[in-house]
């Protein structure tokens, strides 16, 4: 079966892309616990695209869009 999520991780940042969509990603500088999701926080658009490049060279395969696809494995 494909993987359900796909992440990675620097210093400071960790982005999570689940395949059900609700991706998350935390600064882990001044949230260690990972409370604050800001995948929706415009001021650090830039660093989820850079990231989201990143992942995308190291996540593969890719997790599947939807529940129908990893149903179908």
């Amino acid at each position: 079966h494909p993987p359900t999520f796909c992440a990675i991780r620097t210093d400071r940042w960790k982005l999570v892309d689940y395949y059900w969509g609700k991706d998350e990603v935390y600064d882990l500088a001044n949230d260690r616990l990972e409370l604050s999701n800001r995948i929706l926080d415009p001021s650090v658009a830039n660093i989820v695209a850079d990231l989201r490049r990143r992942l995308a060279v190291l996540c593969d395969p890719e997790p599947p869009r939807k529940l129908d696809d990893y149903a179908r494995g």
